[in-house]
């Protein structure tokens, strides 16, 4: 049949279709930027392609005269770069503060909370029994017994 390909393929598979955002400078916006007037019909200008490379650093620089030579302009140039100055010091003391109260969330929503461990009242009562007959410690089987069996059940309860 036809010598195209019949069926569709996508742009990754396919990389010369692909379409590459970005911005196209041509010789033409360079003029237009720089202020220079195109050529008529008939007309050649050799050196459109150079004029507006030269032409960026001198109205830079014409830039830097007019900033200087006006006080208002450079204590207006110094009030923007000090606002400039305290936006990013704030910006770093909001990304900080954030950055806090990020860990503070995740530290209360992400973390189990803790459990009091189980058989603490027959822990304790066995400690007590312990400490106070020291010399019998015989008389402490039925608090120990009690602590036995509650941490059988919870071992068996947890066990599946």
């Amino acid at each position: 049949m036809g010598q195209a390909q019949s069926r569709v393929i996508d742009d990754e598979q396919h990389p010369a279709r692909r379409i590459e955002p970005g911005v196209r400078v041509t010789r033409e916006l360079l003029e237009q930027l720089s202020g220079k007037e195109r050529p008529r019909h008939g007309q050649k200008d050799v050196t459109a392609s150079i004029a507006p490379l030269r032409q960026v650093p001198q109205k830079e620089e014409e830039a830097v005269l007019v900033i200087r030579q006006d006080p208002r302009m450079e204590d207006a140039l110094q009030q923007s770069q000090r606002m400039g100055d305290l936006l990013l010091k704030h910006e770093q003391q909001e990304t900080a503060e954030i950055s806090r109260l990020a860990a503070d969330l995740i530290d209360r929503e992400y973390r189990a909370p803790l459990k009091d461990p189980p058989c603490l009242k027959e822990r304790e009562a066995c400690i007590q029994c312990y400490k106070a007959n020291a010399d019998d410690a015989l008389r402490c089987r039925d608090a120990v017994s009690a602590y036995s069996q509650c941490a059988q059940g919870v071992f068996a309860a947890v066990r599946p």
